[in-house]
């Protein structure tokens, strides 16, 4: 499938397309898809590939297969973690729901932040982006929106059933106190500096002397990384899902399992935490433009949609694109807000 055709798609190709991701009744998804319209598959395909980094149910090979890593490197907590957890007596199948819930509970988040920034300090609180369907040069085509309702179904079935996106809503900007716009390199270097920025000089000297919307990156991925829980969080344990929330009391029931063999709490911090970073990341690198889907672990390119990609854009207050906000995945490591990119902290000498 290519950008000049994909519109054209039939029941029976797009059958096959879902069939390709995995995606669970294929066929109704099809139908459902061509009775909304085909201008709606660029926002049901970024929400199927989005969710594909999830853990499933069934793949309980997770423990072993899915985040392979140096003891000292990025994730390298996982595997101590996971062999702890499972020489207490960890049911499996419930480490299995704890991590795929959580980590689809961040792709809802992480969906949600491309329609909205969130609360922002008050200097940059008229930032705005959008996510956009872009020509397979990179140009932006459509602005698309909604992408967490479809999540936020009750099952996949109910979920291609979400109705067609309002792409054309325009809001207000919040008020700001601040001219980022017109900043010169040292007044944006102490912009930087105040939004807690590594580096802020660097930040600054790039998006001035680069022409790259750093701001824009920084404040995406800081905004993204606020959805990752913490390692020394523990609330998420009782707090992540309300109490009408459907599967609420299957969660906190395989909580407390996990927890009633001797399990520590940290352990299971740890390795949710490492499995939601895959997440953050393979939700950046799509916003790059990189079409990558898991199978047992691995990554496999999407050949399927070559010339057809997403794009997050810097817009103005009638969501006119200005520039695109790249290579998200390049920098998403190193805005860990522990400082630590991930790795295990290392004992004091």
């Amino acid at each position: 499938m290519n950008a000049k055709n994909w519109k054209l798609m039939n029941e029976q190709e797009l059958t096959a397309l879902f069939r390709v991701l995995g995606a669970d009744h294929p066929n109704a998804r099809a139908r459902t898809l061509i009775a909304k319209g085909i201008a709606e598959l660029p926002r049901d395909l970024f929400v199927m590939l989005a969710a594909r980094a999830v853990i499933r149910p069934h793949e309980c090979d997770w423990l072993t297969e899915e985040y392979p890593s140096k003891p000292d490197g990025p994730g390298g907590a996982f595997q101590p973690a996971v062999d702890r957890l499972v020489t207490t007596g960890a049911p499996v199948a419930d480490l299995t729901m704890i991590v795929g819930l959580m980590q689809m509970a961040l792709v809802v988040e992480l969906c949600g932040l491309l329609d909205a920034p969130g609360e922002l300090e008050p200097e940059v609180s008229d930032i705005r982006w959008r996510l956009f369907l872009c020509d397979q040069n990179g140009a932006p085509q459509a602005p698309i929106a909604g992408l967490a309702e479809i999540l936020s179904a009750d099952d996949s079935t109910e979920a291609a059933e979400a109705q067609p996106s309002e792409q054309g809503e325009v809001r207000s900007p919040a008020p700001s106190t601040g001219d980022w716009p017109s900043m010169n390199e040292q007044e944006l270097t102490e912009l930087f500096r105040k939004l807690g920025a590594e580096d802020p000089e660097g930040w600054a000297r790039s998006q001035i002397r680069e022409r790259i919307p750093q701001l824009f990156r920084y404040l995406f991925l800081h905004q993204a990384w606020s959805k990752v829980i913490r390692p020394d969080d523990r609330d998420w344990m009782t707090e992540t899902f309300g109490e009408e929330t459907e599967g609420e009391d299957d969660f906190a029931q395989a909580i407390d399992r996990v927890l009633a063999t001797g399990a520590r709490a940290d352990d299971l911090t740890t390795i949710v935490r490492i499995a939601q970073w895959h997440v953050l990341f393979s939700f950046c690198t799509l916003l790059d433009g990189i079409l990558l889907y898991r199978v047992k672990g691995r990554s496999v390119s999407l050949r399927e949609l070559t010339g057809f990609r997403w794009r997050l854009y810097q817009v103005d207050e009638n969501d006119v694109p200005q520039a695109a906000i790249d290579y998200l995945h390049e920098s998403a490591l190193s805005m860990d807000p522990t400082g630590l990119e991930m790795c295990p902290p290392q004992p004091a000498p």
